[in-house]
């Protein structure tokens, strides 16, 4: 999961991303990492009965910031910053 202002916006305020299970306790909390604002990255399904569960984000922050919210499944986002020039 991967948590972004929207392009100009990183001057309204900050943001936050917490990760809610099925029974509404805090599974985890976003990090800044890279290019990102928050991520949550690796995260496993923790319940017993071994079947995929509901969760639940909810983005924090200032009132009226814009934002961006990326969820991928067993995919690698790419969280780092390309300092590689463009080749061609």
């Amino acid at each position: 999961m991967e948590l972004h202002h929207l392009h100009g916006a990183q001057d309204q305020g900050s943001l936050g991303l917490e990760l809610y299970d099925p029974a509404g306790d805090l599974a985890a909390l976003g990090v800044a990492a890279g290019n990102s604002d928050q991520t949550i990255r690796n995260l496993v399904d923790g319940t017993a009965n071994g079947q995929p569960d509901t969760y639940y984000a909810r983005v924090t922050g200032t009132d009226g910031t814009g934002y961006s919210f990326v969820v991928t499944r067993d995919a690698d986002y790419d969280a780092e910053p390309n300092d590689d020039p463009p080749t061609q």
